[in-house]
This record gives structure tokens, sequence and C-alpha cells, in this order.
């Protein structure tokens, strides 16, 4: 695998954190990113962290920029130069750069993104709970942990 595409080590033990799993089964929006406040516990010190997608939003604001103007600038060359385009081809050339696009998207979303330390108090979604052995309760189903002084108290 590409580096960047590479899941985070734990800041704490230096194990890999299943980060690209959380695309599997949390919300994303449109632009590929996690929705809401998101984290990940490490399955071998417990430690925990909050998913920190400041780069990959950044990154994926310039995809777009430079799309945009490579669509633009085309558009300008083309009209200067009066080569004939039909719309046929116009339309092709749109839509596999939007696919590509929309593939450098996703890698930017999950390849790009950081971990931090979780602070007392914040509240963060762990959809990946069930896979470090935490006991379910009432609230299972809410996917909703607030670290409280290094501790877990479910809301």
């Amino acid at each position: 695998m590409p580096p960047l595409l590479h899941d985070p080590q734990c800041l704490q033990c230096g194990s890999t954190l299943p980060v690209s799993a959380l695309w599997r089964v949390w919300y994303t929006g449109r632009q590929g990113l996690l929705v809401g406040k998101v984290g990940i516990q490490c399955d071998h010190c417990g430690a925990r962290f909050r998913i920190d997608q400041r780069k990959s939003g950044a990154a994926i604001a310039l995809l777009w920029i430079v799309f945009i103007v490579a669509l633009v600038g085309s558009a300008l060359w083309f009209h200067s130069a009066r080569v004939p385009l039909n719309n046929g081809v116009l339309l092709l050339a749109v839509a596999i750069g939007m696919g590509v696009l929309w593939m450098l998207q996703a890698a930017c979303a999950r390849g790009l993104v950081d971990i931090r330390w979780a602070e007392d108090g914040e509240e963060l979604n762990f959809p990946l709970k069930s896979m470090y052995g935490v006991q379910s309760d009432a609230n299972a189903g809410r996917r909703h942990l607030t670290i409280v002084g290094g501790g877990r108290e479910s809301r």
C-alpha cells in the first residue's frame, strides 16, 4: 500500500490503528469525510484518539479548486484556439475528470487522516468499539462515548 494510504499508529504503544475501517461502518458526507466527532481506540493499549480530518478537508478543497481551474482554463483555451468540440466529447471529458476527482477525493479523505489524543470530557463517537470488547449496554446502539478522566462513560 502506498505511504499515503497507511493507517496511523497509536501514539502510546505504536500499534496500527484500523482507521480505514471507519469508512465502512460510519457515516460520510459528500466529500467522503467522516461525519461528526469520531474517535478510535487502540485495541492493544486502550488509548483513545480523535480523528482529525483537517488535512483531508484541505486536500479535497484543493482538488476541487484545481479541477475547476483546469476546466475553465481548458474551456478558455479551446475557445481562443477556435477548436470545434461537440457536446459529447466535452461531456465525456468532464465525466472522466469527475471520476478521477472522485477517486482522488476518496484517497485523500482516508489517507490524510491524523489522530490526536482525546481530551477529557470530549464527546466522541467510537463506531469500532465492538472490536475492542467493550461491554454493550442499553445505549450501545447509539455508538456514543464520552471521555471522562481517562475512563469511559456511556451516554
